[in-house]
């Protein structure tokens, strides 16, 4: 099992057939880029303790805006529990991290 910012196991990269290419960071959800038969996605670690409804919503909610023609990186596999934590896999959208007013790091 993933703690902190350690890096996904082996059972995480083999469901999702991809390998690492490096840490993308996150406060509250953790995330990876990877690689998948040549193309880059990001692997998901969402928080421990989430409830499933909470992440059903934001799957829907991600999913729709995506639907709606909206840049959002939408989940394209999962979210699947391994080793007690639940995973994810989505596109990559290359760029930087904006970070609004109001949000910790200003």
């Amino acid at each position: 099992m993933a703690e902190g910012n350690d890096a996904p196991g082996s059972s995480v990269l083999e469901h999702f057939n991809v390998h690492l290419i490096a840490d993308l960071g996150g406060r509250v959800n953790q995330h990876w880029l990877v690689d998948h038969c040549g193309e880059s996605l990001v692997l998901r670690r969402w928080p421990a303790g989430l409830d499933s409804a909470n992440v059903d919503w934001e799957v829907r909610l991600l999913g729709g805006l995506a639907a709606a023609g909206l840049p959002v990186s939408s989940v394209i596999e999962g979210p699947v529990e391994i080793d007690g934590v639940s995973w994810s896999l989505a596109p990559y959208f290359p760029g930087e991290h904006v970070m609004s007013h109001g949000t910790a790091g200003d």
